[in-house]
C-alpha cells in the first residue's frame, strides 16, 4: 500500500535536480502567509469579542488552532534550512509541490553527519522557538479561548515534529544510524499516527497551562 511506503522524497530528503527558486521570493510568499495566518486569527477574534456570538469564538478558535499549526510549521522549515546552510550543507531549495511545507532538499548521501545534525536542530529551536514567543506574548493567565488555542496549537506542532525528528537525531549520532537511512521507518501511517500525539500534547497543555 502506499501508505506503507517510505516517503523520504515527501520529506524533501533527496538531492534536488531543479534550478533554485530566487530566495527572496520564497521568503517574501512565506511572510505573505504568515501575516494571512495571523490576519485571519486576529480578525475573527475580533468579531467575536465585539459580537459575543457562539459562531464567531467558534471561527476564532478554529482560525487560530490552523495560524498556529501552519506559521510554527513554515518556520520549523525554515530553521531546518537555516541549520542546513550555517552548516554549510548541500540544501538547495524547492518549490513545494502543492500545499507542502518543504522548501528544500537536503543531501544525505552527500552531506555529513555534523551537517545533517546541524538541520535536524535548526528546525527543533525554530518550532520551540515560535511556540516559546506565543507563550509570553500570549500569557495563558489573561488568554482567549482563540489566543490559548493559538499557544496550544504551536505546542501541538513543536511535539509533534520533536516526537519524530529527536529520535532521528540520537539514532544517528549515538546509535550509528547513518542519515541516509535515518527515514526508512517514515512513512504516512507513521505521521498521521504522530499528528495524534502532537494533538494530544496540545490537549494536555491547556489542560495543565
Amino acid at each position: 500500500m502506499a501508505d506503507d511506503q517510505d516517503i523520504g522524497a515527501d520529506l524533501g530528503v533527496g538531492a534536488g535536480d531543479a534550478a533554485e527558486p530566487a530566495l527572496g521570493g520564497q521568503l517574501i510568499q512565506d511572510a505573505a502567509l504568515i501575516l494571512a495566518g495571523l490576519a485571519l486569527f486576529g480578525g475573527a477574534e475580533a468579531w467575536a469579542a465585539a459580537s459575543g456570538l457562539l459562531l464567531a469564538q467558534v471561527v476564532a478558535v478554529g482560525n487560530a488552532l490552523v495560524a498556529g499549526w501552519v506559521i510554527t510549521n513554515v518556520l520549523h522549515e525554515w530553521g531546518h534550512y537555516a541549520g542546513a546552510k550555517l552548516a554549510r550543507a548541500a540544501a538547495p531549495r524547492v518549490k513545494p509541490p502543492g500545499l507542502s511545507f518543504f522548501r528544500y532538499r537536503f543531501d544525505l548521501e552527500g552531506n555529513s553527519l555534523a551537517q545533517f545534525t546541524a538541520m535536524s536542530l535548526g528546525g527543533n529551536l525554530a518550532h520551540w522557538g515560535v511556540f516559546a514567543a506565543a507563550f509570553l506574548l500570549l500569557p495563558m493567565a489573561t488568554a482567549t479561548p482563540a489566543q490559548s488555542g493559538f499557544v496550544a496549537a504551536t505546542f501541538a506542532f513543536a511535539v509533534f515534529a520533536s516526537v519524530i525528528e529527536w529520535p532521528i537525531i540520537v539514532r544517528t549520532n549515538w546509535g550509528g544510524l547513518q542519515p541516509s537511512k535515518a527515514f526508512a521507518h517514515i512513512n504516512r501511517t507513521f505521521i498521521r499516527g504522530h499528528y495524534l500525539v502532537g494533538g494530544i500534547g496540545g490537549v494536555v497543555f491547556l489542560v495543565v497551562a
